[in-house]
């Protein structure tokens, strides 16, 4: 069995080896809170030239700022002082205002000439415009504006239905369907664009 000398002893040695243990993990952790404030500041710090970079306990400054350590002092105190003034925005431009400069080039898709009620012919009574297109030829552009015809039949058109009232026969001209809907471009733009991207 142990004296008590001996077992104060042994513990008086077991007690400087944990604090000599202890004070190495205490600079192991500074060491390691040190590397992650760095790799901190790197992630998430200013990422400028201006910036001192830590790196192992060294400072490297910016290579370029020259300029800026030999600007004078009311150069820097005028740099200061600048007061900037709220802006305005601009107006938004129209469709008019924006293809107001292309030349207009009119299309009518003809209409049928013949009644399809009573085979008589038909007389063009006006347009409908149905949309606008921008055609790119190479070289030039312009807008080109596509009207349908409207055509009424002359004969049905003076007869008296049941009712006492006068019926029109109306003949509108099928126009073929845009390259995509709700858009200004043409098959032409569209082919020059596919041909410019690819």
């Amino acid at each position: 069995m142990m004296t008590d000398k001996e077992i104060i002893a042994e513990l008086t040695a077991e007690k400087a080896s944990l604090a000599n243990e202890n004070a190495n993990l205490k600079l192991e952790l500074d060491r390691l809170n040190q590397n992650n404030e760095i790799l901190r500041r790197a992630l998430f710090g200013k990422k400028t030239e201006k910036t001192k970079e830590v790196l192992e306990n060294t400072e490297q400054l910016g290579f370029f700022d020259e300029a800026e350590n030999n600007r004078s002092a009311s150069e820097q105190a005028e740099e200061e002082n600048l007061v900037v003034t709220g802006h305005t925005r601009r107006k938004k431009r129209t469709r008019e205002e924006i293809f107001k400069d292309l030349p207009v080039v009119e299309e009518v898709v003809e209409a049928d000439s013949v009644c399809s009620e009573c085979e008589a012919d038909t007389e063009a009574i006006g347009k409908e415009k149905v949309r606008d297109e921008i055609v790119y030829e190479p070289a030039k552009m312009y807008m080109k504006s596509i009207y349908k015809e409207v055509r009424k039949c002359t004969v049905c058109g003076t007869d008296k239905s049941l009712d006492g009232n006068i019926s029109n026969v109306i003949v509108k001209a099928k126009v073929p369907a845009p390259v995509l809907p709700k858009s200004f471009c043409s098959p032409e733009l569209l082919t020059y664009i596919i041909y410019e991207k690819y």
